[in-house]
């Protein structure tokens, strides 16, 4: 059927499906927010949150690897045989990323990692390697439940996803002061996370139950293997990867860059600006790959995102100029210092957020027209940029505010990727063809 004869979704329609979407979002950014909170109360905040944010980045490239198990599930599982392999496939990666963390923590390649290449302070690379020993056991639960969520979003209960995020809230909530009570440095928000997590998924398995028996009865003609799945799964984990990967350069250059401790610092609490105000715009990829059958709609969901990220671009600016006092100062508790420093990296974090919205737009139709190769393709040129950039700064000598250089080459990289969506849409005559 021609897509311009099919019915225009309403406003509130795209508001009513995307609502519990950006709401998982926002709720899961919540508590990196609030982990941060508990680390900033330390005496030696700055230090703490620096080798903090180093661990944790190099951790969630690692186990990016299992970030794509929701879509894989939603994707691929169909009744009894190919529900048992994708959730055999995700428990073996989960102890496959386990066995990773260890490798690379116990050894010693993340201290030389952290320590000779990004040249680290030796106390904040011990913070981070503590940060990766405390979320070892992470992924034995993150890997399982990516794949429970997608069954759950299979069968169309995407607000259960939520209220799982939820209940990983009220757990940190829990959990964090209790950890700040009995323990200091990076363990409070290494096991505070760790905690709230295996809580989640612990939910999660919960409420994928009943959906889960169901597929368990259901005969499947064509079942899928090992083969099909690895083969399916490969391009969306190495997509995955790459874009955790150039998140760890540009943490390594900002370490390199940084005038002082307070660029990791700064750049670790951006990070959970980020992922708090314009994270939701990964969820918005679902609206455009579900909804958009003709331009109207498709024009309504890209106003729709534009409404959304000038709402949450000035919430986030009044935050940090208006607010800062009762907010940052007080509910984070982060020094007056590290406030102003803030500033500019802050302000320039709003123009990353443009590009990171239209980013997800082009990715969402690129994807509705089974194209997904060009993402993969724009992903690789993303990060030959950040890593061009960081040697180019590196050879200049460049130094400064640490956090305001890691959000100039988080810029760069989303605008040689949606430079190479664009041109690429252009050249063949389909970044949504079929709408405009």
């Amino acid at each position: 059927m021609n897509p311009q004869t099919q019915k225009t979704v309403s406003y509130r329609e795209i508001i009513l499906f995307s609502i519990p979407l950006l709401f998982t979002t926002q709720f899961m950014s919540i508590s990196h927010t609030l982990i941060n909170a508990f680390l900033a109360r330390q005496e030696n905040q700055v230090e703490i949150l620096a080798g903090f944010g180093l661990g944790i980045t190099l951790y969630l490239f690692i186990a990016s690897l299992s970030y794509a198990n929701s879509h894989i599930a939603a994707s691929y599982v169909r009744g009894r045989q190919s529900l048992r392999t994708v959730l055999s496939f995700s428990i073996l990666l989960g102890v496959f990323i386990a066995a990773i963390v260890s490798l690379i923590s116990i050894s010693g390649i993340a201290n030389f990692l952290f320590v000779e290449v990004f040249q680290v302070p030796w106390h904040i690379a011990e913070y981070a390697v503590h940060t990766m020993l405390y979320l070892i056991p992470l992924s034995l639960f993150t890997s399982l439940r990516g794949s429970l969520q997608g069954i759950l979003a299979k069968s169309r209960k995407p607000t259960l996803i939520t209220v799982g995020v939820i209940i990983r809230i009220g757990s940190l909530l829990v959990l964090l002061p209790m950890l700040l009570h009995f323990l200091d440095g990076v363990a409070v928000g290494a096991l505070g996370l760790l905690g709230g997590i295996a809580i989640e998924s612990a939910a999660i398995v919960l409420f994928c139950w009943q959906p889960a028996r169901r597929l368990n009865r259901l005969e499947e003609g064509d079942p899928m293997g090992y083969g099909r799945l690895i083969g399916f799964a490969l391009p969306l984990m190495y997509s995955m990867s790459m874009q955790h990967l150039s998140t760890l350069l540009v943490n390594g250059m900002v370490a390199r860059l940084s005038d002082s401790a307070l660029g990791l610092a700064a750049f670790t609490i951006v990070r959970g600006f980020i992922f708090l105000f314009y994270g939701p715009f990964q969820s918005l990829q679902q609206t455009v790959i579900t909804l958009a059958e003709n331009r109207e709609t498709l024009r309504r969901i890209v106003l729709f995102a534009i409404a959304l990220l000038a709402g949450l671009s000035v919430a986030l600016l009044s935050i940090q100029f208006l607010f800062h006092h009762t907010v940052l100062t007080g509910w984070m508790a982060i020094e007056a210092h590290l406030v102003e420093y803030l500033r500019w990296p802050v302000l320039l974090t709003t123009g990353y957020g443009i590009l990171y919205c239209t980013n997800h737009l082009l990715k969402a139709t690129t994807t509705r027209e089974l194209k997904t190769l060009r993402i993969g393709a724009s992903s690789t040129i993303k990060i030959l940029c950040v890593m061009l950039a960081s040697l180019a700064m590196l050879s200049l000598g460049i130094q400064g505010n640490g956090a305001l250089l890691g959000v100039a080459l988080l810029i760069l990289g989303e605008l040689a990727e949606v430079a190479v969506l664009l041109w690429v849409g252009w050249r063949q005559r389909t970044p949504v063809e079929g709408y405009l």
